[in-house]
C-alpha cells in the first residue's frame, strides 16, 4: 500500500477520516491532518493531527508473492548477484536475508 499509495481510515478525536497516503511513502513519514487535533485553548478552532506512517514488511511470503517480488527486483535493477550478498540488495533490505 505504501509503495502504490492508498486511502486508509484513521480515527481522530471525534470521528473517523479517510487519509490519502501518497505513493512511495516511507516508514516514519508524518502526514498532517489540518483541524483534526485538540481544540484550541482560546475556544476557536482546532489544532492539527499528525499521523505517523508505520510500514510493515511481511515476514512470510507465499511462493507466488516471492516470485513477484523477485520479478520486481529484477526489473528495478535491485537484484543482487548472490541472494546471500550483504551489500544492501533488495531482499537484504526487505527481509534481512
Amino acid at each position: 500500500q505504501s509503495a502504490l499509495g492508498c486511502k486508509i481510515k484513521i480515527p481522530t478525536l471525534e470521528d473517523e477520516r479517510v487519509l490519502e497516503v501518497p505513493a512511495g511513502t516511507q516508514h516514519g513519514h508524518q502526514i498532517q491532518v489540518s483541524g483534526a487535533g485538540v481544540p484550541s485553548l482560546r475556544g476557536v478552532g482546532r489544532g492539527d493531527l499528525y499521523v505517523e506512517i508505520d510500514v510493515r514488511i511481511p515476514k512470510k511470503l507465499t511462493k507466488e508473492q516471492r516470485e513477484l517480488l523477485e520479478q520486481y527486483a529484477a526489473i528495478s535493477g535491485e537484484e543482487g548477484q548472490d541472494d546471500k550478498q550483504t551489500s544492501g540488495g533488495f531482499f537484504h533490505r526487505m527481509f534481512g536475508e
